[in-house]
């Protein structure tokens, strides 16, 4: 079924769609595939196990991947605006141990599990993240510019010098990160849990940061300019 459905993905996603509504039900295995610069748009790739799968320069525009397995796969500079990813729909999406590195998503619905992932340089903004985790994870130099990351988690993760400008990050879990030089500014992080987080040269101006969690992390040289602090907060100048 494997090599059919491969097959078909090349000559016509509208057909391939078509295919997999006749074959409701049956596990859609396309482990290790190479689908490189390949035009996906709309494809339904819900429920799928795409392990390994190579999605490289693949514009993955408007795809359902709910609920699918992506353990490994490549999506470097794939696009994926308007992917729909699981969320409210109960399907999380497994891309543990994935690369995403110069992806570009935007405008996108994504429930998923990142942990282990690349995400280097992942352009991400206006984006629904909200319990997605990003535990231990290198998210360096991304852009969540205008993204609603609400309780997702970057625990242990890397992401120096990552843009999270305007996004709603109220309860998402920073603890133990390295977010060296990383931009929240203007961001709602009420409720953000930021302990023993390294945040070092990261910028937190207008911010809103009430009642966020952050003991014993490093705000070393960080600028808090017009941001709303907790009560005895007093971050270094």
């Amino acid at each position: 079924m494997a090599q059919s459905a491969i097959d078909l993905l090349k000559r016509s996603v509208a057909n391939f769609n078509a295919w997999r509504l006749d074959q409701r039900g049956a596990v859609l295995d396309l482990k290790g595939a190479d689908r490189t610069d390949t035009n996906l748009y709309g494809a339904d790739l819900s429920s799928a196990i795409l392990d390994g799968v190579n999605f490289t320069k693949s514009s993955l525009r408007g795809a359902n991947l709910k609920g699918s397995q992506l353990r490994g796969a490549l999506l470097i500079e794939a696009d994926l605006t308007r992917l729909s990813s699981g969320l409210f729909s109960g399907q999380r999406t497994d891309a543990d141990q994935s690369n995403l590195s110069d992806a570009i998503v935007d405008r996108a619905e994504i429930d998923a599990d990142f942990r282990n992932a690349t995400l280097d340089r992942l352009s991400a903004q206006n984006t629904k993240w909200w319990t997605s985790d990003f535990s231990e994870s290198s998210v360096q130099y991304a852009d969540f510019t205008k993204s609603d990351l609400g309780t997702a988690g970057f625990r242990y993760a890397e992401i120096v010098g990552s843009k999270f400008w305007a996004c709603e990050l109220g309860g998402t879990d920073f603890r133990d990160a390295i977010a060296i030089g990383a931009d929240f500014r203007n961001s709602s992080m009420f409720n953000a849990k930021l302990g023993r987080g390294n945040f070092q040269n990261a910028r937190f101006d207008g911010c809103v940061l009430n009642r966020a969690g952050h003991l014993n992390a490093d705000f070393g040289n960080a600028s808090f300019t017009g941001a709303s602090l907790p009560p005895f907060w007093n971050p270094p100048p």
